[in-house]
């Protein structure tokens, strides 16, 4: 078995949860920077998702 002898790179796990809704409606993955402001990391997300674009962020 091979060991990896660095850490994977930190992802973010964003999640569409209307309030109103028993489960989540959507998820993305990101490897965008930690410290990226979350309305940043959402509003490059929503393009992507207006346009049925199903691929990672970042």
């Amino acid at each position: 078995m091979r060991y990896r002898s660095e850490p994977h790179a930190e992802k973010w796990l964003l999640i569409e949860w209307p309030e109103d809704e028993r489960e989540p409606a959507k998820y993305w993955l990101s490897t965008l920077p930690v410290n990226i402001p979350i309305t940043q990391l959402v509003d490059t997300a929503t393009p992507l998702v207006d346009r049925g674009l199903p691929r990672p962020l970042g």
